[in-house]
């Protein structure tokens, strides 16, 4: 999937006169930032996403018209700001991005605003490694983010794949339950279609992970995914097309959603190679060969009480923040020693595709009574998930 010959900064299918608008949202967003955080408190500005790495969303209508498809993701810096006053930053930044989405069309997303004196020390992540190649600083020092780290691609952790996978498979779940409650309408299908193109990317992006060939650029992936696909797993499940077939409605999305029998046969393919994915690609490391649902239950990520990754801080906190978000209800100090993320990790299998545990397995997980119904299992998942995705 190569690039068309178009000169757009912020998109691939996009024109000059797109990205005109595009640069305006920008000037529109740096303004209400600065009017927000004072001067001296603000380091920069910055634009990243799809967008920031100039292959935003585009939806192109049947007159040729184009409309914004993703969301503006911001990044805001400040300089050596107390945590209080960042926070308080925060919350009036969370206000400004609700009144510019609603003026602009879609969401204006601001994570929270980072101190630029922690800038050599970003740990190794997608999200950080996404940034750093692909972004555009469009209010203050543009030279800000050279100070990140050289992060190599390769060197990727696969927990990042896990937070991947799960993210996105709670996208697909939701999914599913809008394919149940027969949303065949517009809004309804949108929403189906994009996220089952979301947790295919996700499932590719988190099998290069693995592999050690992500890359930042999603036009580089669909080349990486293509070198790759006589993969057994590719080859197995159909996958190239798959995903090339998502990121190429990521990058171009048609200004119709699909017609509802066409996603639910499409959602059932790949709810089914998700599974697959989901158990195969998260232990790559751990087992060769073919992996069921009880080499997931048994891996050592799950049965050591100590995560390999954490130290005595590190620890301490998982126990601080287990008792704040779950209690003590159906104790367990294997779990209550791991990040609570770990917990949905675990029993996400349950929602996507049924897995059957052993009687109290997932209940002990969640840090439920064994007696809560399936109800209950799912309100308590999602009540972890929004505080630790």
């Amino acid at each position: 999937m190569r690039k068309p010959e178009i000169n757009s900064e912020y998109t691939v299918y996009g024109n000059p006169d797109f990205d005109r608008k595009i640069g305006a949202d920008m000037e529109k967003i740096a303004r209400a930032v600065t009017e927000a955080v004072p001067e001296e408190d603000l380091a920069a500005v910055i634009l990243g996403g799809g967008y920031g790495r100039g292959e935003g969303g585009v939806t192109v209508g049947e007159d040729g018209s184009m409309a914004l498809f993703n969301d503006y993701d911001m990044f805001v810096f400040t300089t050596n700001v107390p945590r209080k006053r960042r926070k308080y930053y925060d919350v009036i930044l969370r206000e400004v991005g609700h009144k510019l989405g609603e003026e602009i069309g879609i969401d204006v997303d601001f994570g929270p605003s980072l101190n630029r004196g922690i800038i050599p020390s970003l740990p190794l992540s997608m999200m950080w490694y996404d940034l750093k190649f692909g972004h555009k600083i469009i209010y203050g020092d543009q030279d800000l983010l050279k100070r990140m780290p050289k992060y190599d691609s390769a060197a990727i952790p696969i927990w990042e794949a896990w937070k991947l996978m799960l993210n996105r498979g709670v996208g697909l779940m939701l999914a599913a339950e809008k394919i149940e409650n027969g949303a065949d309408n517009p809004a309804g299908r949108e929403f189906i279609e994009r996220n089952i193109c979301k947790a295919v990317m996700g499932a590719g992006d988190s099998f290069l992970v693995a592999k050690r060939q992500y890359h930042f650029s999603y036009l580089e992936r669909v080349e990486r995914m293509e070198k790759l696909k006589d993969d057994p797993l590719l080859v197995e499940n159909d996958f190239f097309e798959l995903y090339s077939n998502a990121v190429n409605y990521k990058l171009k999305a048609p200004a119709e959603p699909a017609e509802f029998s066409a996603l639910t046969a499409l959602f059932s393919k790949v709810e089914q190679v998700y599974q697959v994915f989901l158990l195969n690609v998260l232990l790559n490391d751990e087992k060769n060969g073919e992996i069921s649902f009880n080499d997931y239950l048994k891996c050592d990520i799950f049965n050591n009480y100590i995560f390999s990754g954490d130290g005595l801080k590190d620890i301490l906190k998982n126990i601080t923040l287990n008792f704040l978000e779950v209690g003590l209800v159906n104790f367990s100090l294997k779990w209550f020693l791991k990040y609570p993320r770990w917990r949905l990790y675990f029993s996400l299998p349950y929602f996507l595709y049924g897995a059957e545990y052993p009687k109290g397995m997932l209940h002990k997980a969640l840090g439920i009574n064994s007696k809560v119904d399936s109800d209950g299992i799912r309100e308590k998942f999602f009540r972890l998930w929004r505080r630790f995705n």
